[in-house]
């Protein structure tokens, strides 16, 4: 039972109302439960009297307490409200529209629904900006969607010529990727191969440079020593005492050097006699016939 009855007034629902039939001779019912012009507004839906019974308003601010700024759906204030007729949350959602406490918009946001529902919103502004996402999502979706049935449909219709025309394009494709990986990797290698040789020159020639510096080295230790021995045996030519002459006595026919006694032997001598040089005006071919006046006193001198 409910906590007061009402006692039916001048309303034109009562012989079907709860609120009517449910006074007791325990109880002071109250002359009218409904605001006045609204019959049967306390009604509920279920039969049961033993639940608390609120009026359209009431139900309008428990709906104002429970909408959220991202959005929430009809099923989802039912279940908040426990309310369970559809028709009763249709009502209660129309007048918290009408009178300001909610605003609604229609939009597919349930996972379990494949069709677009009422969504309310605390404010207009959070109801725009929910718009505003939601149609920028649906757009890209639609986009995304008519994009992937465009692609179906050509894979659908094109002809067996259409796809080996497309697989020749592809291994051409391919063909020029591994062409183009394969030019790279020469590339590659040849810089590789002349840093290499690069290096080699370079070391070459610091090695070549060792080498000729080793060389002037050792040439100038074999100059040293070579200045040293001649300035030793110098000093042990210089501290030699000198011999006039030789120790035998040199026979009366004998002939040899410079340093021993006697006359030059020059019997076996050869002797070569050079033939003797022309004259100054002295010429193998003369010419017969001199052009030049200048020359004619010369020719006649030589011709003499």
């Amino acid at each position: 039972m409910t906590n007061t009855a009402c006692m039916g007034g001048w309303c034109e629902k009562r012989d079907r109302c709860g609120h009517f039939h449910a006074a007791s001779p325990d109880q002071q019912p109250k002359e009218r439960l409904c605001p006045r012009g609204r019959d049967g507004a306390a009604q509920m839906e279920s039969a049961d009297m033993t639940r608390v019974r609120f009026s359209i308003a009431a139900r309008v601010e428990q709906v104002r307490a429970v909408l959220r700024p991202h959005g929430i759906t009809q099923a989802e204030i039912g279940a908040a409200l426990a309310v369970n007729a559809t028709s009763r949350m249709v009502k209660i959602l129309h007048a918290a529209v009408a009178a300001g406490a909610a605003f609604s918009t229609r939009a597919r946001v349930s996972s379990v629904i494949k069709v677009p529902e009422m969504v309310f919103f605390p404010t207009a502004a959070d109801r725009d900006a929910f718009r505003a996402v939601y149609d920028v999502e649906m757009a890209a979706r639609k986009k995304a969607r008519d994009v992937e049935r465009a692609q179906k449909k050509y894979l659908r219709n094109r002809s067996a010529e259409v796809a080996k025309r497309s697989a020749a394009r592809a291994e051409a494709r391919e063909q020029r990727e591994a062409n183009a990986i394969a030019a790279a990797i020469a590339r590659r290698d040849k810089l590789c191969l002349a840093l290499a040789e690069a290096e080699q020159r370079q070391q070459r020639a610091r090695l070549n440079q060792e080498a000729r510096e080793a060389k002037k080295d050792r040439a100038k230790v074999e100059v040293n020593k070579t200045v040293r021995r001649l300035k030793v045996e110098t000093k042990a030519v210089a501290e030699t005492p000198m011999k006039k002459g030789t120790t035998v006595a040199a026979g009366p026919n004998s002939r040899g050097p410079a340093h021993l006694d006697g006359e030059l032997d020059l019997s076996q001598a050869k002797i070569t006699r050079a033939p003797t040089p022309p004259g100054r005006y002295d010429v193998d071919n003369a010419p017969r016939v001199v052009s030049s006046g200048g020359c004619r006193k010369w020719a006649e001198a030589v011709a003499a």
